[in-house]
């Protein structure tokens, strides 16, 4: 079974998104995703895939979705046991907000980039229950307000 590692840039109040776009630019935090999740196995819900708008390059691209559709060059389920038996090392779990409630309890891991500011938006990440998970890393970037809106840290959380 792969590794389930859960991977979002979150703000201070909890946004993920706003209206099936990410409310801020920063760009370190893209470059990061790319380097983290190439090679590996993305998930994401089918609004996310929509917003996207296509298979996420030299990655296996899978949308867990109710409905019953097919995307060219994706493979889609339709349940958290289908998840489960995904083929791959590790599987990074993409968004929305949805697909992050309901798989957090199967996570092994977390990759959060910390926006330090609040931010409007109708999307939100589950609350990180310090109970359940650790700190293991934090590393502070300093926002240049243009290609980086904000200051951020990212920060690996681990299953206790």
């Amino acid at each position: 079974m792969a590794m389930i590692t859960l991977i979002a840039a979150v703000a201070s109040n909890g946004t993920i998104g706003f209206e099936n776009t990410l409310p801020w630019r920063q760009a370190d935090d893209l470059e990061r995703f790319k380097n983290l999740t190439t090679g590996h196995t993305v998930l994401m819900g089918r609004k996310t895939f929509k917003s996207i708008g296509r298979p996420l390059p030299m990655r296996h691209n899978v949308v867990l979705t109710r409905q019953n559709i097919q995307i060219p060059g994706v493979q889609v389920i339709h349940s958290l046991q289908e998840m489960m038996e995904v083929e791959g090392e590790e599987l990074f779990v993409i968004g929305g907000s949805n697909i992050y409630e309901q798989t957090i309890g199967q996570a092994d891991r977390l990759y959060i980039t910390e926006i330090h500011a609040d931010v409007e938006g109708d999307r939100k990440f589950p609350v990180i229950d310090t109970n359940i998970w650790y700190e293991t890393h934090r590393e502070a970037f300093i926002g240049d307000g243009i290609m980086n809106q904000y200051d951020t840290d990212f920060v690996i959380y681990q299953r206790r």
